[in-house]
């Protein structure tokens, strides 16, 4: 009740009244937003579930809107595992979709008493494949198969070459159902026209080809003009895939030997574009079989070529060998026109030129060519080096007698036919 106490108590009410107008302040001010959850952008989102099966990214999509809308616009790959996962309009969400991994065709089945997994074919996948592909128009790479875990992706051709293949009484049926199926899709533009690869189907090709396995085959003397089923393979199937078919058995893929498909593939619109593309695949293998060895026992020659590095052994009755590399007029022909028709031999490159000439392996065996055939590829700007190789001239070397007579006889031949 002293003076000190009236003090107190004005003190008191003067910060109450501080307390409660900044009380009334702060309520005036707004509430702060808050901060958004941080995630990664959509696009990130949308290449992983590249890498995901399709029934996982199924259940990724009721994550939230990041993952169902905005990341499913930028998925560019499907990897189907089953057959019943072929549904069109599901799959229509992923807009930008250009590849397609269809790897339920060959569904593993392990069995006791075998030293690994054998596959077995499914059908329903071969009869949904095709219906489904045709529900895009933006695809540009298929692949159809099975997932091996040691291989990773193998093909109908590749499980029956390491006899993977479970017995199936109509697997041959089968498969050249899905051939045609393909063959009648392209011809009715029921494919996208964007589709540059069938991994996985084109392959098939060599091995259940039905003018192969004796069927559609009207003549066995000249059976290029009664194959309609390999005619309509070059007119339909992609071009880099068909020039990408190893030989089997020494037989073309087709009926068609390498220099007649590229004539044939040749007449179509995007010809020229996919034969540069192609161009290192193509030249290589056509020079790989081109490639031909002149052998030689002429002690001189070896002896001069032992001194340049360059040995062999294992002639007959233990006579020393050597190899010297050459082609032939009609080789020489056949490289022309395919440089004419698009190939690109600049567009070899050098490693895999040597590996498929065989040069440049150890001790130099083969390193030998023959100057007219060195000259050749070089002037078609292929890229030899000659600091690599052993060039000798047919014409001057006395050893050489015998290819010098065999290209002039064919010289001989061709200028009385052209007569």
């Amino acid at each position: 009740d002293g003076p000190d106490a009236k003090k107190q108590n004005c003190a008191d009410g003067a910060n109450a009244n501080t307390t409660s107008s900044s009380t009334n302040a702060d309520s005036s001010l707004p509430s702060p937003i808050p901060s958004p959850i941080p995630h990664l952008p959509a696009p990130v989102w949308g290449h992983v579930l590249d890498y995901m099966p399709y029934a996982e990214v199924r259940s990724a999509l009721l994550v939230g809107k990041i993952i169902a809308v905005d990341a499913a616009r930028h998925v560019q790959t499907l990897n189907l595992m089953h057959s019943w996962e072929m549904d069109v309009p599901a799959a229509r969400r992923f807009a930008s979709m250009t590849d397609v991994n269809i790897l339920s065709l060959l569904s593993p089945r392990s069995a006791p008493l075998q030293q690994h997994l054998t596959y077995e074919l499914c059908e329903a996948t071969a009869v949904r494949t095709v219906p489904f592909l045709a529900g895009f128009q933006r695809l540009e790479r298929v692949r159809v198969g099975g997932l091996d875990d040691v291989m990773g992706f193998i093909s109908f051709s590749d499980a029956e070459r390491y006899d993977f293949m479970e017995a199936h009484g109509n697997r041959q049926g089968i498969i050249q159902a899905l051939l045609s199926h393909f063959i009648g899709a392209f011809g009715t533009r029921s494919l996208p026209t964007t589709l540059e690869s069938l991994d996985g189907i084109t392959c098939c090709l060599i091995r259940e080809r039905p003018c192969r396995l004796g069927h559609e085959r009207e003549s066995e003397e000249d059976p290029k003009d009664s194959c309609d089923f390999c005619r309509k393979v070059l007119k339909y199937f992609p071009i880099k895939d068909i020039i990408r078919l190893p030989d089997a058995d020494n037989a073309a893929a087709t009926c068609f030997d390498r220099m007649e498909q590229v004539m044939i593939l040749s007449e179509r619109q995007d010809a020229r574009k996919r034969f540069r593309e192609a161009s290192e695949v193509f030249l290589v293998a056509v020079l790989g079989e081109s490639d031909k060895m002149f052998e030689t026992h002429d002690d001189n020659l070896c002896n001069r070529l032992e001194q340049e590095g360059v040995y062999q052994e294992g002639g007959e009755f233990g006579r020393r060998v050597r190899y010297l590399h050459y082609l032939t007029h009609d080789d020489m022909q056949t490289i022309d026109r395919a440089v004419a028709l698009g190939f690109d031999p600049q567009l070899v490159s050098q490693e895999c030129l040597y590996d498929a000439l065989v040069v440049g392996i150890v001790e130099r065996t083969y390193d030998v060519f023959a100057k007219t055939t060195f000259d050749f590829l070089v002037s078609r700007k292929f890229p030899l080096a000659k600091a690599d190789l052993i060039i000798l001239d047919e014409t001057e070397e006395p050893a050489l007698k015998g290819l010098r007579e065999k290209s002039m006889r064919k010289m001989k031949r061709d200028a009385i036919c052209e007569q």
